[in-house]
């Protein structure tokens, strides 16, 4: 409603510069601008319904598209999935989301030892009080940052999710550069355990070629 569109746009009203990077390609901008990219006349206009670099239509009208239809999307979730498809990705995500958990570590060694936050991914003895403690610095030193965008975000990829066809393997790829994946991901713990969680939004693949073609 007005008040998600009213806080979305006051969070994206810094003009200070960041960079994202997307397969080695390096841009510059800044949360003000993306949002102006992606409606340029606010909310009460269109949705720019051309790609990053202007050049290429992607659809005649973003919120007639078959999708939208199909999984009900509200305007407010189609221009947070815009926003998300372009640079604002680095912010939502690296920024913020994959931030909160280091930062419960960080308190949580503060406050008692580094065991104490090892203890926090092997599920030993960090205690119920003192997790929820940690939560709590957390979010107040990380702030409120694209809270209610990435609210939207996750309402819309829920919707899309149901009307999203999966591969009949269930499988879907992701490329990685530049990282070694931790040894959790790739042998079993005492209790047969192995792989991880990414706290923050993953883009995928059905198709590998396409994963790999982001692996430098």
């Amino acid at each position: 409603g007005s008040n998600h569109e009213a806080s979305i746009q006051r969070e994206h009203s810094s003009v200070e510069a960041f960079d994202a990077w997307n397969n080695e390609e390096k841009r510059t901008t800044s949360p003000k601008a993306q949002f102006d990219k992606v409606l340029p006349k606010g909310w009460g206009g269109e949705i720019n319904p051309f790609d990053y670099s202007g050049d290429k239509r992607m659809c005649d009208n973003f919120m007639e598209h078959p999708m939208t239809k199909a999984a009900g999307l509200k305007k407010v979730e189609v221009v947070v999935l815009r926003l998300y498809s372009g640079p604002m990705f680095t912010l939502y995500n690296n920024a913020t989301l994959r931030k909160f958990l280091p930062t419960i570590e960080f308190i949580l060694k503060g406050k008692k030892d580094s065991k104490a936050a090892d203890s926090l991914l092997t599920d030993s003895d960090v205690s119920t009080e003192d997790l929820q403690e940690a939560v709590k610095h957390a979010r107040k030193e990380l702030g409120g940052a694209y809270a209610t965008t990435i609210l939207v975000l996750v309402s819309a990829i829920m919707k899309l999710r149901k009307v999203t066809p999966l591969p009949k393997d269930g499988k879907v790829y992701r490329g990685i550069a530049g990282l070694s994946l931790p040894k959790r991901m790739l042998y079993r713990d005492k209790k047969g355990n192995c792989g991880g969680v990414d706290v923050g939004f993953v883009s995928t693949s059905t198709d590998k070629n396409v994963a790999l073609s982001y692996v430098k």
